[in-house]
């Protein structure tokens, strides 16, 4: 998950959100339903809220819903197993939030994404400060990758960038670096 000079690859960031604490996901389990379940790695019982939304490749909100849920310890559980007929149009998003903040975040998109058209996401990048930078995008990007050179060091990259969900990474090393954007499209 690293080259011969020790910089991270894309799976890197992929399995260490997959080896979180806290971590959700989706599973498509046919044409019509959709697994969604969690991971909670910890010795104790955690009360979250589960939220799941669809988005359209326009960036439109098509539909959202929240409610509780609480995670046995040291498990995977199955939260639900919802209707959701596959469109190669809508991504179905997955958060998990504790005490107000996002602990954990997944999308699911329609496969192979090659026979996807996905149109320019329009990605923003903010430096907040020295050490901190804010993505958000106005359309779904799948697979977006920060690079401003080898001595940068990323908390988290490879993202997928939902419209409404803003991610700020801290970054070690970036200074007045400019940063490149490279996400899937055709």
């Amino acid at each position: 998950m690293v080259d011969y000079h020790l910089r991270t690859k894309p799976a890197y960031y992929s399995v260490a959100r997959e080896l979180a604490p806290l971590v959700v996901g989706l599973d498509r389990q046919s044409v019509e339903q959709v697994a969604v379940w969690a991971v909670n790695g910890s010795v104790h019982e955690v009360q979250l809220e589960l939220e799941l939304c669809s988005v359209n490749l326009a960036g439109d909100l098509l539909s959202e819903q929240r409610r509780s849920v609480v995670l046995a310890p040291n498990r995977s559980s199955e939260l639900d197993v919802i209707q959701q007929p596959q469109d190669d149009q809508v991504v179905l998003q997955a958060r998990l939030w504790q005490d107000g903040k996002i602990v954990a975040r997944t999308t699911l998109w329609s496969e192979p994404y090659k026979y996807l058209t996905l149109p320019d996401p329009e990605l923003h990048v903010e430096r907040v400060d020295s050490h901190t930078v804010t993505i958000s995008a106005e359309r779904p990007a799948k697979g977006v990758w920060l690079d401003a050179g080898s001595g940068v060091k990323w908390s988290d990259n490879m993202l997928d960038i939902i419209p409404g969900d803003p991610q700020t990474l801290t970054v070690s090393g970036l200074e007045d670096q400019p940063i490149q954007l490279r996400w899937l499209d055709k």
